[in-house]
């Protein structure tokens, strides 16, 4: 443990009181600080070469549709068509 996180809990432990700092510790501890690089979290979560050709390979039974809101009042209809196509293409 490092001083500033000693200090983090200090702060938190006289604003947010004893529960909620130990809510928060116990978040921490269950699913991780955060405080690794990001290089580690790449190469923990980063799928390799073989698990990205078996994702691309995968068959659904049934093509998964999405729907996306988007503001488009007095948008330019150049925008408008290259945002359409980013999204069909």
């Amino acid at each position: 443990m490092e001083l500033r996180d000693i200090r983090r809990a200090w702060s938190s432990l006289q604003s947010d009181g004893f529960a909620a700092t130990a809510r928060k510790a116990a978040r921490k501890l269950k699913y991780g600080g955060g405080g690794g690089s990001y290089a580690a979290f790449i190469e923990k979560y980063e799928p390799t070469a073989k698990e990205l050709d078996l994702q691309r390979e995968t068959q659904f039974a049934n093509e998964v549709k999405i729907s996306f809101l988007c503001p488009a009042y007095n948008t330019k209809q150049e925008f408008a068509e290259e945002l359409v196509g980013s999204v069909l293409g």
